[in-house]
């Protein structure tokens, strides 16, 4: 079973409130993916506006077996303005696996509205997406930067343009995602070696 939870008012002007998404003992989607446990957001203010915050945490919540856990904070940075930008900040986020394995993340992305934003149609949108993130688990620790702002249109399925270099134990690596075709190709670059692959 899926229950929707709602705590306040179901206006869009009467703020803070609570809203969640309880799994309960588990659901499973049309994909195989089965989820149980609560997901709780908390809205400061309705999100278009400038400033406001949503907060995601979780209660007991498992996918396929995978408890996860750690609050996200997403923020409209800009929104009643020709440029619109929202950050999400992942802090505490740590995953544990059936085998008692852990895995720990934290990071923070801003997306921007490249095109279409002030369009009545979703079809010319495209967006940009910078930031960091470290990932931590049995290996070791990576941190991934993005060194050119990731571009992905709506109306394509796959990242068009950008490049992500990730450190590992001190090794690095690039991934780079091309200059703007719709496609899922992409070249990877560990020292003077690249390689073009299939994403």
């Amino acid at each position: 079973m899926l229950r929707l939870l709602l705590s306040g008012t179901g206006d869009l002007t009467t703020y803070p409130k609570t809203l969640g998404i309880d799994f309960e003992a588990g659901c499973t989607d049309g994909y195989g993916v089965t989820r149980k446990g609560k997901i709780i957001i908390k809205l400061q203010s309705i999100l278009w506006l400038t400033d406001a915050t949503a907060t995601v945490t979780f209660e007991n919540y498992f996918v396929n077996g995978v408890k996860v856990e750690g609050k996200v904070v997403i923020t409209t940075t800009s929104w009643l303005s020709a440029k619109k930008t929202y950050t999400y900040t992942v802090t505490d986020g740590k995953l544990t696996f059936p085998n008692g394995k852990t895995a720990t993340y934290s990071g923070t992305r801003t997306i921007e509205y490249k095109a279409g934003a002030n369009t009545e149609s979703v079809a010319d949108d495209v967006f940009t997406m910078t930031g960091t993130a470290t990932y931590t688990d049995s290996l070791g620790t990576a941190t991934v930067a993005i060194t050119k702002p990731l571009e992905r249109a709506v109306l394509c399925p796959w990242i068009g343009a950008g490049e992500v270099t990730v450190t590992l134990n001190a090794h690095a690596g690039k991934l780079n995602y091309g200059n703007g075709e719709c496609d899922k190709k992409g070249t990877i670059t560990i020292g003077d070696k690249t390689k073009e692959i299939t994403l």
